[in-house]
């Protein structure tokens, strides 16, 4: 098997692995090992029921330092004394750290997906609300039916601010909420008229914000009264009153549209298969989501039983917010420090976090309004692929802030590098072609050619001075100072890229 992105590279893995790559951000061998000892549908079911799985390592770095996290956008604007903004980069520097960790590696890879189709920067105007809407709409409602992510999203304040509906009204309609929710969020370019647009516009009048309890409000008097018809969507709306329930009738009939149910459908398969997906696929999922009312879980379950999902070995590239958490959670990080409590100045990136802005790829940070890519296209370009080399190069050294790592063996390095030693089981003494194969397997999860292992043994056994032999073992400096470097070598390889 091989890839249209490496096609000179044969593709040697195992179903674990498979599945390991697509479900999780972060793909270790220690997921693969519970795949393995679970067996992929226990494991599946396991994934698919959240609150079934502890999550200790994750629940100690958030008492630690992500306190806010589980906060209304009232309570971080009164925590900070009227400065809600400051709720915006904590959530994203949760949401770049949780993969790092977390046990819930499905959900939290669906929640990222649903945060880049509902999509609110945490930069934006929206930056007092982004917190609570991540808990309170995408994680809530992530592995629940599409109908009410969607009515949680569009009247939650996040993205009737960002969108400017909080200010909207019968007499000055804002149509941007209204063109969104038929182009991003449900039917798609191609289904609607711009009469369509403007009457979806009138329909969201007066669904705004309390500014006081930093909540949802419907304001009555703002509201446009009089029929509206967007698509095949009819309604008297005869009286203020009853715009909430205009509202909620519209939503649920846009994410019961099959055209809605096939953008669902394009949007899990690209995410968790490949940039094109074949419409045979996409006809199953979009029918097995209209067949359980928008439920997402049947649509997640037929598509990990799908041919088509197992046939796609190294379909997918990773993009670099992927790249790195699989490349630091490799190196089974103790916790997660900061210079700065975050909550103190959120605006003074840990490391990690800034290697992720630097690679374009910072959570919750894309410019437009549509949310990151999640293509090859965008991702395989020169710039992205030399800040994600240069990241590699910084996650096998260490850094300052961010994952911290057990201490060195020599008491007088005080710095925060991994110890790749301990995360690879390398031994002093251990055969150096036999490590080559294995941390190339381990952190890859592809058996590779033998040529391709040889330079990664050549760092291992003489800093790439010269091949390594079969008697080769690994030495003191080769544990402290080579292994990074063949470490990272490996994560700057193409097959690390490959989903």
């Amino acid at each position: 098997m091989t890839s249209a992105f490496a096609a000179s590279l044969p593709l040697r893995t195992t179903p674990a692995w498979h599945l390991a790559r697509r479900a999780a951000q972060a793909p270790t061998a220690a997921i693969v090992a519970d795949i393995e000892r679970l067996g992929t549908r226990a494991w599946l079911d396991q994934q698919l029921d959240p609150g079934r799985l502890t999550d200790p390592a994750w629940d100690a770095i958030v008492q630690q330092s992500f306190a806010w996290l589980p906060m209304t956008s009232k309570q971080v604007d009164d925590v900070t004394g009227g400065q809600g903004f400051r709720g915006g980069p904590v959530m994203a520097h949760a949401q770049a750290v949780r993969p790092l960790f977390t046990t819930k590696v499905l959900w939290e890879n669906v929640v990222t997906m649903w945060g880049d189709l509902l999509y609110v920067p945490y930069r934006s105007k929206a930056d007092a609300f982004v917190l609570e809407y991540d808990w309170a709409v995408l994680r809530r409602h992530a592995f629940g039916r599409y109908a009410d992510l969607l009515h949680a999203a569009v009247t939650h304040p996040a993205i009737l601010r960002n969108l400017d509906n909080d200010v909207s009204s019968a007499d000055n309609p804002n149509e941007n909420l209204g063109r969104e929710l038929l182009e991003l969020y449900t039917v798609g370019v191609g289904s609607y008229t711009e009469t369509d647009v403007r009457q979806s516009a009138l329909l969201l009048t007066g669904h705004s914000i309390d500014w006081t309890t930093r909540t949802y409000r419907f304001d009555r008097w703002a509201h446009h009264v009089g029929p509206v018809k967007v698509m095949g969507f009819s309604h008297p709306n005869g009286s203020a009153d009853g715009g909430p329930a205009v509202l909620r009738a519209y939503t649920d009939y846009l994410a019961r549209h099959p055209r809605t149910a096939r953008h669902v459908a394009q949007v899990i398969a690209t995410r968790f298969v490949s940039d094109t997906p074949s419409e045979s696929l996409l006809q199953t999922l979009a029918s097995t989501y209209l067949a359980a009312d928008t439920a997402i879980v049947p649509v997640l379950r037929r598509l990990f039983d799908h041919p088509e999902f197992w046939s796609s070995v190294g379909a997918k590239w990773s993009r670099p917010a992927e790249l790195c958490a699989r490349s630091v959670r490799a190196a089974k990080p103790t916790g997660y420090s900061f210079e700065q409590p975050i909550t103190s100045n959120p605006w003074a990136m840990s490391n990690y976090f800034w290697f992720l802005y630097e690679c374009g790829h910072a959570p919750r940070d894309w410019p437009r309004v549509d949310g990151y890519p999640d293509t090859a296209l965008e991702w395989r370009t020169t710039i992205a692929t030399l800040s994600s080399w240069n990241m590699t190069h910084s996650i096998a050294w260490g850094w300052g802030d961010g994952p911290s790592y057990p201490a060195q063996v020599d008491p007088k390095d005080t710095n925060n590098r991994p110890r790749w030693d301990l995360a690879l089981q390398a031994k002093l003494g251990d055969n150096v072609l036999a490590t080559a194969r294995r941390i190339t397997r381990d952190l890859t999860g592809y058996t590779w050619r033998d040529q391709d292992i040889a330079p990664i043994a050549s760092w291992l056994c003489s800093y790439g001075d010269r091949p390594a032999t079969a008697t080769d073992v690994l030495s003191a400096d080769a544990l402290t100072w080579w292994l990074p470097e063949a470490v990272r070598l490996v994560l700057a390889s193409p097959y690390s890229f490959l989903r």
